[in-house]
């Protein structure tokens, strides 16, 4: 595959188009991308692909994240972060540890939550955030998502540390104005890290500085079977391998299972070859193969 994976700890400020742009021109590297946009207030995992393996950046976005926030409450913010201006203020109501450990309970699961304003959503071919930018109010979908784990503890009156391993796709942001509101207030995030993402903790990144001009990529690169690790795997022979890059039709009882992977409900998976590279992405469902790489 000539590509790589970097996991880079993005810092608080530049979009996640900035540090990919950054890399870019630091490595020299002709095509790079991400695998799950953070705000520029958010600092955390951010997985970067480059060359081939940008094919892999869609199916990189429907992994579980991690993230630790600070959700501080009585203010609202046209963001839902600091980045934006003060909306709403309203009384923060006296909590208590076994509350705020009913309200974990009570959201770990399937939820559904308000896209914020703030998104890239497409909405009548626009994204959202150019209707709030012109002031225009429009009516903002919902998402289903599933929090796998959340915890909440309070260290200052009017601020709540969140803890959550989420489905990819969940808005943090929209998680913290949904605490706030069952808690009988408002709020916004006024810290936001991504913690873990594609099986990266971000103890295991790079920052920016790390990056050396006079070092090859491939000393940081992330084999890109374990960025899939939540997918289940499929290994194959030589012979199968070379039928698929025929596009000859897929045979699953060609194929020998690896393993299973967390992800619920998620009909794709992954081939690899006896070395454990990446050779396709595929659907089990549909029993076809959707990309080469």
């Amino acid at each position: 595959m000539a590509g790589a994976i970097l996991a880079v700890n993005k810092p608080v400020g530049p979009t996640s188009h900035d540090i990919t742009h950054r890399i870019k021109k630091l490595l020299k590297l002709p095509k790079v991308g991400h695998g799950g946009t953070l705000d520029p207030f958010a600092s955390g995992v951010l997985i970067v692909v480059t060359g081939s393996c940008t094919k892999l950046m869609s199916y990189l976005s429907h992994s579980h994240k991690q993230y630790r926030a600070t959700l501080r409450l009585g203010t609202r913010t046209e963001t839902a972060d600091t980045e934006g201006q003060v909306v709403e203020t309203q009384p923060v109501p006296t909590l208590s540890p076994q509350l705020l450990e009913q309200l974990s309970r009570e959201l770990t699961g399937t939820v559904t939550l308000q896209v914020p304003a703030y998104s890239a959503v497409k909405i009548g071919g626009k994204k959202a955030y150019e209707y709030a930018r012109r002031g225009e109010s429009v009516e903002m979908p919902t998402r289903t998502t599933t929090l796998h784990s959340l915890r909440l503890w309070q260290e200052k009156p009017d601020g709540i540390e969140i803890d959550v391993d989420v489905s990819g796709g969940t808005y943090i942001r929209a998680l913290g104005e949904e605490i706030a509101r069952r808690l009988g207030t408002v709020g916004h995030l006024c810290m936001l890290q991504r913690t873990r993402c594609c099986g990266i903790s971000v103890q295991e990144c790079v920052s920016l500085t790390d990056f050396d001009p006079d070092t090859p990529w491939q000393h940081w690169s992330i084999p890109p079977a374990r960025v899939l690790a939540d997918h289940d795997m499929y290994t194959a022979d030589a012979a199968v391998i070379t039928h698929l890059r025929q596009g000859r039709p897929l045979d699953m009882s060609a194929l020998s299972r690896l393993q299973k992977g967390d992800l619920q409900d998620n009909p794709t998976a992954v081939i690899l070859d006896e070395s454990q590279n990446v050779i396709s992405i595929i659907d089990v469902r549909k029993n076809r193969v959707l990309r080469n790489i």
